[in-house]
């Protein structure tokens, strides 16, 4: 293959470290108050403009087939803002091993308040299709190290989600897309619409995506999306998906991002 890159050696063993027996001791010496941790997440999203919208993403898959499907989560920095402030958390990520086409991350989340240890797996192909081409190429150290970067951010946050309490990580999803719509920082000068407008510029400019495209892909999910203010919702959740690397544009076109695999819990 071309631009060979010397494997890692492996590293399975992702046990907690001794001393987070402190840890435990003061999350036992301390427990969380979880009304005070959703009540100080949201006012964290409340009082600077932007954040909220950073909060979440929008991922169409399989855009453009039958089975086209839009899947909303709790973004990279969504995530992390709410285990700052839920407490008695650890979270870390690190390289497990390599393979010939693939590397393999590994997230944990200890709950030392619980006593829960969450562990998830992700694998990521070390390889790209250049476009308009047939070839498979090995991706360069930087990109490599790009990727590897990528995956660990992912699987840290899917090990957060999956050690979060739902009602916590709902109630914190939904107050993020009703500020897109309602912000309460400052006063909002432009109307809904006018925000659309904002928003799709700034998609076809940044990532560009074919204005033609867009105004397509709006139509075919007008009925998922329903109102002007579920778009805007989704136009923020989109540009935030391209931002943390969710998926791709290709050609002027949604594509899914294929590198990333689907965590799987060891």
């Amino acid at each position: 293959m071309e631009n060979e890159i010397e494997p890692r050696q492996s590293q399975t063993d992702l046990s907690l470290p001794s001393d987070f027996s402190a840890i435990v001791e003061f999350a036992h010496r301390f427990p969380r108050n979880v009304e005070e941790s959703i009540g100080k997440a949201k006012k964290e999203i409340e009082i600077v403009p932007g954040l909220a919208g950073r909060s979440y993403y929008s991922i169409p898959y399989n855009a453009g087939r039958q089975n086209e499907t839009r899947v909303e989560g709790i973004s990279i920095w969504g995530i992390e803002c709410l285990l700052r402030h839920y407490k008695n958390m650890v979270a870390l990520s690190r390289f497990n091993k390599e393979e010939d086409d693939y590397i393999y991350i590994d997230g944990l989340c200890f709950d030392a308040e619980n006593n829960i240890l969450t562990i998830l797996q992700a694998r990521a192909w070390k390889f790209y299709k250049p476009r308009d081409s047939n070839r498979i190429l090995l991706l360069d150290p930087t990109a490599r190290r790009n990727l590897e970067m990528a995956t660990q951010s992912k699987i840290r946050r899917n090990a957060i989600i999956h050690s979060l309490p739902d009602y916590y990580r709902e109630d914190f999803f939904s107050y993020a897309k009703e500020l897109v719509i309602r912000p309460k920082a400052g006063e909002r000068t432009k109307s809904i619409q006018e925000r659309i407008t904002d928003g799709k510029k700034v998609l076809i400019k940044e990532f560009k995506i074919t204005p033609e495209y867009l105004e397509e892909y709006i139509q075919l999910n007008w009925d998922a999306i329903e109102d002007d203010s579920n778009l805007l919702i989704h136009l923020q959740g989109l540009y935030r998906g391209l931002k943390d690397g969710e998926f791709h544009i290709t050609d002027g076109k949604f594509e899914s991002k294929k590198n990333i695999g689907i965590p799987q819990e060891k």
